[in-house]
């Protein structure tokens, strides 16, 4: 079992608690007494063109968001499609896009 920390830190220091916990030093319902106040780190929402990736640093609290899906607007209605799919440019249909991963998030 861990032995429990204790540190002194400034009122309105802030740091970690762990890799998901944010905590701030802050003033008490007492004059001269403070206390921690702690939230816990909210992850980013994927969204409909992203999934989450494996989690390779044990540092990390929130898994990184990777790029999978293309949006494309045609005829002014925004399309999904995923790596591979293939669909004809809007303003030029003789010429046929793929939606190919490309490392960027």
């Amino acid at each position: 079992k861990k032995k429990p920390v204790t540190i002194t830190v400034k009122p309105g220091h802030t740091w970690m608690d762990g890799n998901c916990k944010e905590c701030t030093c802050v003033a008490g319902a007492t004059p001269g007494d403070y206390q921690a106040k702690c939230s816990t780190i909210q992850c980013p929402v994927k969204g409909v063109l992203y999934e989450y990736g494996p989690m390779t640093d044990k540092s990390q609290c929130c898994p990184p968001l990777v790029k999978t899906r293309c949006q494309v607007v045609i005829s002014g209605v925004p399309k999904i499609f995923t790596e591979g799919q293939s669909w004809l440019k809007p303003n030029d249909p003789c010429k046929e896009q793929t939606c190919v991963k490309d490392g960027t998030t």
